[in-house]
């Protein structure tokens, strides 16, 4: 099911303090002002939707809680944030979710300030920020797990990721394009271990400096698109497996492929090798993604 806003609605859906909402299985699109989802104060559980074509995805604010499942956000515009903010005591957990060509002017993906924020088994690719980072953390915190960061798109003032508590563990953060003062990440940020990066060292001073060799964004199985491992991938076999197995990772990568238990498992969010946890299909997962640069 599809629910689009119009050009003088103010967003799609405004969640209230205390109140609870589970989606499921939909996509929301043409969310205006407030984007798609406005959550004051409420709980929120998303599972198996697509976000595309919003003024903004899901905002939480004022102690509110988001939990995002198999979801898919793309083509959403903001000022801050336009797949996902977390703002004033907020907590919003993510898993096994794609967030592709978003863009804003600050917070191409996220927009992080004073909220925990965690985030596994997911691919963020080729969104962009004009003036600012693809995530930023402002007195919050954010935590990626077994994650894929990618970007090709020029623009990004201050690469990646930049903020005040940044920690990747088991993660892939690779290819930004950043036309500023750095390219990765505006700042050094926390190595929680096993984490890989290319072309630089503007994230970790200790992480090596490899090509995670990705293949495209493509259909490699389960709900979402991912960025598969190449063979002679240094990622491969080299994560953490404790990490992998950990109750934020599930031992499942993005695809729901089980993760390798009898020795490590691989960096970021696809597992090679092993086999499918049958996952709920998006139904809207054949659209096209060939959106046109902003």
């Amino acid at each position: 099911m599809t629910i689009a806003g119009t050009t003088d609605f103010y967003g799609i859906i405004l969640i209230n303090p205390g109140a609870t909402l589970a989606v499921n299985l939909l996509h929301f699109t043409k969310g205006h002002i407030l984007g798609a989802i406005y959550n004051i104060g409420g709980t929120v559980l998303v599972t198996n939707c697509i976000f595309d074509h919003n003024d903004g995805g899901i905002t939480s604010n004022d102690s509110a809680v988001a939990i995002i499942t198999n979801s898919i956000f793309h083509d959403n515009r903001a000022t801050s944030g336009a797949a996902v903010v977390a703002g004033h005591n907020s907590i919003v957990r993510i898993f096994r979710s794609l967030f592709y060509h978003n863009h804003a002017t600050a917070g191409g993906a996220f927009a992080i300030g004073s909220s925990d924020v965690i985030v596994a088994n997911s691919t963020i690719a080729d969104n962009s920020a004009t003036a600012n980072e693809v995530a930023f953390v402002i007195d919050g915190k954010l935590d990626i797990i077994n994650s894929t960061l990618q970007n090709t798109i020029q623009g990004n003032r201050r690469g990646m990721l930049d903020g005040d508590v940044i920690t990747l563990k088991n993660t892939i953060i690779s290819d930004s394009s950043g036309t500023s003062l750095t390219e990765n990440c505006g700042r050094p940020i926390i190595d929680g271990g096993h984490n890989l990066q290319y072309p630089d060292k503007t994230c970790f001073n200790i992480s090596p400096v490899q090509d995670p060799k990705l293949g495209p964004l493509a259909d490699n199985g389960g709900p979402t698109l991912t960025l598969a491992l190449q063979t002679g991938s240094p990622a491969i076999g080299a994560g953490d497996k404790t990490v992998c197995l950990s109750s934020w990772a599930g031992g499942i990568d993005q695809r729901g492929i089980l993760r390798n238990k009898s020795s490590s498992c691989d960096i970021g969010a696809f597992e090679t090798g092993s086999v499918f946890i049958v996952q709920t299909p998006i139904p809207m997962l054949s659209l096209t993604l060939t959106p046109s640069l902003p």
